[in-house]
């Protein structure tokens, strides 16, 4: 259970070998060492260090776009949790309502069908805890935090942080 990324790191950097353009580039500047006159050996020195260079900031870019992307797939899974809690609180609300209150039966049968769902749309998000009380409200725990405590609903956020100077 958890997000989905539709691809790897693998995938977003395929075609880049990096290790064998390093070797190259290792190998002509061995060349150039031992025949530092010949012009050819110079140009395959340059050319495999400009090679290896664009492939350097090809696979940059395409780690900041893979960045970017979990980091949008992640902000919006929070979205999604925030916005099935508070469903919860107010379900819960409702049902301890109408069964307090002596109202129909049925009313609160199709609201504990309807958190039912929630509870499962939620546990294929995050990892849950689903505990009934026994007024009937649901309180809703991810590890040891509560996400619903009756009818009360806690977000949670997201935060960029950086590593070394880079957004993570």
């Amino acid at each position: 259970k958890g997000l989905r990324v539709f691809y790897g790191p693998s995938e977003a950097l395929s075609g880049v070998d990096l290790g064998s353009q390093i070797d190259q580039l290792f190998r002509s500047i061995q060349d150039f060492s031992l025949n530092p006159e010949d012009l050819s050996t110079r140009r395959e020195v340059l050319g495999n260090a400009t090679t290896l260079a664009q492939s350097l900031n090809f696979t940059d870019r395409r780690i900041r776009e893979f960045r970017g992307q979990l980091n949008g797939d992640v902000k919006t899974t929070v979205d999604d949790i925030n916005k099935i809690t508070h469903e919860l609180a107010d379900i819960n609300r409702q049902i301890v309502a109408a069964e307090h209150a002596g109202l129909d039966g049925g009313d609160a049968n199709d609201l504990r069908d309807r958190r039912g769902l929630l509870l499962r749309d939620l546990s294929d998000l995050i990892k849950v805890t689903a505990v009934e009380s026994n007024n009937g409200d649901v309180n809703v725990l991810a590890g040891s935090a509560f996400l619903v405590f009756g009818s009360e609903a806690f977000d949670i956020t997201t935060v960029e942080s950086a590593d070394n100077g880079v957004l993570v």
